[in-house]
């Protein structure tokens, strides 16, 4: 079991709850929290926690509709 919190300036979560955090939660590759390190930290008490400093992390934007022969 693989737990992990990382830690950045701001992540983009496209919520428009709550827009941006600054921590992540990760559980077997699965995001299990987001939210503050305290929050995060509830979730997952145990995990290794990674900063990575002034980054702006963002949802990757896959565009799942084209077609491999209309891209080539």
């Amino acid at each position: 079991m693989t737990e992990q919190i990382l830690v950045a300036k701001s992540f983009i979560t496209m919520n428009p709850n709550l827009p941006r955090v600054s921590a992540v939660a990760i559980k077997d590759g699965l995001i299990a929290a987001v939210g503050t390190v305290s929050e995060c930290k509830e979730v997952l008490p145990n995990a290794t926690l990674t900063d990575l400093g002034d980054s702006i992390l963002l949802p990757g934007f896959v565009e799942p509709h084209s077609h491999l022969f209309q891209s080539g």
